[in-house]
C-alpha cells in the first residue's frame, strides 16, 4: 500500500509503487481546479466533494492512499472553461430593455457606411449605441427566402453559423466606422471563443449585442452576443484590422 506523506497526500511527497517521489505536485498552472473523489471500498459508497481551488503541475491525476483506511483519493484536473460550455455568460445588456422600434440607423443608412452588398447585407437596423460603455446593438430579421435556405438544410432550414459570425463582424464594423469615427477599410482578421448555443431559423429576429474590448490604431476587438427572444444563441470575439 502506498504511504501517505502528508494531509490527503497533497503538497508533500508520497511514495509510489515505482519508488518515485511526487513532491510539490500542488502548484503551477493558473486557472485550474481540482475535485476530490473519495471511494470507500469497505462499504462501496461514492461521493464527490468539491475541494478548494488548487493549481496542479503536469500531473493531472494523483492517486494516494489514506493511512490505515481502504480509501483512495483522486485529484482531478479540470479546466475552468469546462463550466463555460454549460452556462452562458452574463449578457452585456438586458435584452428586454432594448427598444427594437427605436431605430437609430435603418438598412439603407447602415449600408451607406458599410461596403457590403446584396446577400451580405446582414444587418436590418441599429437600435442601440453607447460610446461611453462602448456598447452597441442591432438586429437581422431571418427570412424564409434568403439565399442559404434551400441548401442549409432542405426541409429544415437553419441560419448558418458563419452567417452569425458575419452579422457580428458587421456590427463591430458599423460601430468603429461611426461611433469611433475611424475611416478606411476594416478587414475581418480573426474570430475567437465562438459558441453556438441555439438554432436560428426563418421567422426569428436575431438581435446582436456587442461590446468593444480593444480599440487600437490598427486593430480592434469586439465581443458579440446573439439572442433570439431571451435566449443567447451565439457568442464570439471579432477582431478587425484596418487596411
Amino acid at each position: 500500500m502506498w504511504q501517505n506523506k502528508g494531509p490527503a497526500g497533497l503538497g508533500k511527497g508520497c511514495d509510489s509503487p515505482t519508488g518515485h517521489q511526487h513532491s510539490n505536485v500542488v502548484k503551477g498552472i493558473n486557472d485550474a481546479r481540482a475535485y476530490t473523489f473519495y471511494y470507500n471500498a469497505s462499504v462501496g459508497q461514492k461521493f464527490l466533494k468539491k475541494s478548494d481551488k488548487i493549481c496542479l503541475s503536469s500531473l493531472q491525476v494523483i492517486v494516494s492512499c489514506l493511512t490505515g483506511e481502504k480509501r483512495l483519493l483522486f485529484v482531478l484536473y479540470q479546466d475552468r472553461k469546462k463550466e463555460d460550455k454549460i452556462m452562458p455568460p452574463t449578457p452585456f445588456l438586458d435584452i428586454n430593455t432594448l427598444d427594437l422600434d427605436n431605430v437609430l440607423a435603418n438598412h439603407a443608412e447602415i449600408y451607406s457606411v458599410l461596403p457590403h452588398r446584396y446577400e451580405f447585407e446582414r444587418l436590418d437596423a441599429i437600435v442601440y449605441m453607447n460610446t461611453e460603455e462602448v456598447l452597441m446593438a442591432g438586429y437581422h430579421d431571418v427570412l424564409d427566402d434568403e439565399f442559404w435556405v434551400r441548401g442549409h438544410i432542405p426541409g429544415r432550414p437553419i441560419f448558418p453559423g458563419v452567417m452569425m459570425i458575419e452579422t457580428a463582424a458587421q456590427l463591430v464594423s458599423y460601430y468603429m466606422m461611426t461611433a469611433a469615427k475611424q475611416e478606411g477599410f476594416l478587414g475581418f482578421s480573426a474570430v475567437d471563443e465562438v459558441k453556438f448555443r441555439g438554432s436560428v431559423v426563418p421567422g426569428d429576429r436575431l438581435v446582436m449585442v456587442g461590446k468593444m474590448v480593444e480599440v487600437r490604431k490598427r486593430r480592434c476587438k469586439g465581443a458579440i452576443q446573439g439572442f433570439v427572444n431571451d435566449n443567447m444563441v451565439f457568442e464570439g470575439i471579432i477582431t478587425g484590422m484596418w487596411l
